[in-house]
């Protein structure tokens, strides 16, 4: 007994000497209460030793049938919402003791509270065997602890599955919801949460403003912790030299000068998390900012050329000469993907020749410009459709064998970005 119980949540059976000795060996302030209509009058025998004014005391009722237990579970949650928000208790306040009930109510609420977080007891009691009466001098109550920090490891192999999955914000939630008792495991979760912490924020290119590394180490430094708190932890202690070098390799990507062929590979990467998370249009719209970011790149690197600001007027001859072929004698102010790509081809650069056409009337067009026209067309471009898995699946296939193909160093760089995939955990019983 936690010695701060303010709040009980019991259900009511046909006795009240369980519930009258758990309301005074743990003394709430604040009682919640599930009865049938049968049982609802024990509830009068109880405030009689008990004493609780009207304010103190909320009572739910549900039909005298394991078949309501899914009403059973509501009614008992909106008990607990009572205690929390009316009677302002925290969490760890609250007490259930499911057994005063009938079997199915019991099982309901011990259900319900696993779920919750919540402290739960147990009266333990003899019976005489000719009346069935409960001896009160062999009552006792038993705590059973948190019983959702005592299965929290399903939580956390939820929490791994959501992590290999790509999915690291819902992750971090099913990590962040447990609260192991020993150090050891509240040094592993905290860490396993702040990691799949920072990988949401660089799913969502927040590296591209501030550098993530210091936070990768915080939530990686409890890792090691772990590891070396308990001897080793062997596959995990890999996964954190992996994570380093993932880490290190976003590090690279922030404070790499833009355009840059880490970044394109760091939006290749993200576009195929996008795909395997079902987004399909924002998957396209990561494709065709790869394609964009690797003109940028090649322009920059090749002929100092930045699409944001050509000018023209200080270009090489080469060069000009090029964009004239291009677009004729009216020379762009800034360069779209098209004008970008139509451009180095002009300039006579490998990769453009292996994935650009010209056309009729000098029009430059991908040679997978079919699936290009279907993002052109999808909500987030110019048009109203839903960008479908084949043909994003499709144009991923094609951009990254077309970049792949003509920069090696690209493939490098998608190797150094996968996230690594998380073992499984260590399944260790509860501090008694």
């Amino acid at each position: 007994m936690n010695g701060q119980t303010r709040g009980l949540i019991l259900p009511v059976g046909i006795s009240p000497e369980p519930i009258i000795y758990t309301l005074q060996k743990l003394r709430p302030r604040y009682v919640g209460a599930v009865t049938t209509a049968k049982s609802r009058k024990i509830l009068d025998q109880v405030t009689t030793s008990y004493p609780l004014s009207p304010s103190q005391l909320q009572v739910a009722e549900v039909g005298d049938s394991p078949q309501n237990i899914g009403t059973l579970i509501l009614k008992v949650y909106e008990l607990y919402r009572w205690l929390i928000d009316t009677c302002e208790l925290d969490r760890d306040q609250i007490a259930i003791d499911p057994t005063p009930g009938r079997k199915w109510m019991s099982a309901g609420v011990t259900m319900l509270a696993s779920q919750l977080g919540l402290e739960m007891f147990y009266v333990d009691a003899q019976y005489e065997q000719q009346t069935r009466q409960v001896r009160p001098e062999s009552m006792r109550l038993i705590p059973l602890g948190n019983a959702f920090e005592q299965t929290g490891f399903l939580a956390a192999e939820r929490g791994r599955e959501h992590f290999n999955r790509g999915q690291f914000a819902a992750a971090a939630q099913a990590w962040e919801s447990m609260k192991p008792a020993r150090a050891q495991e509240r040094s592993l979760y905290q860490g396993l949460a702040q990691l799949a912490r920072t990988l949401h924020r660089w799913d969502l290119f927040e590296h591209y403003n501030q550098s993530l590394l210091s936070e990768f180490q915080e939530a990686l430094s409890h890792l090691e912790a772990y590891s070396h708190g308990v001897g080793g932890a062997g596959p995990l202690d890999e996964f954190v030299q992996q994570m380093q070098t993932l880490a290190q390799a976003i590090e690279q990507v922030t404070s790499a000068e833009k355009p840059a062929l880490e970044a394109t590979a760091d939006l290749l990467t993200n576009a195929r998390r996008r795909i395997d998370h079902g987004q399909y249009d924002d998957a396209c719209a990561r494709l065709y900012r790869a394609l964009e970011a690797l003109a940028q790149f090649l322009l920059a690197q090749n002929y100092n050329l930045h699409v944001s600001q050509p000018e023209w007027e200080n270009q090489p001859e080469h060069i000009r000469q090029a964009a004239t072929e291009a677009f004729g004698q009216s020379l762009p102010e800034k360069l779209s993907l098209y004008q970008a790509w139509a451009l180095l081809w002009a300039l006579g650069a490998p990769v453009a020749q292996k994935i650009v056409n010209v056309g009729k009337g000098g029009k430059y067009h991908f040679k997978f410009q079919g699936l290009l026209d279907r993002r052109n067309h999808s909500i987030l471009a110019h048009g109203w459709n839903a960008v479908k898995k084949d043909d994003v699946e499709k144009l991923a296939e094609q951009v990254e064998q077309a970049l792949v193909d003509n920069q090696p160093h690209l493939a490098q760089w998608l190797g150094r970005l996968q996230v690594p995939q998380l073992p499984e955990l260590p399944l260790t019983p509860p501090d008694r």
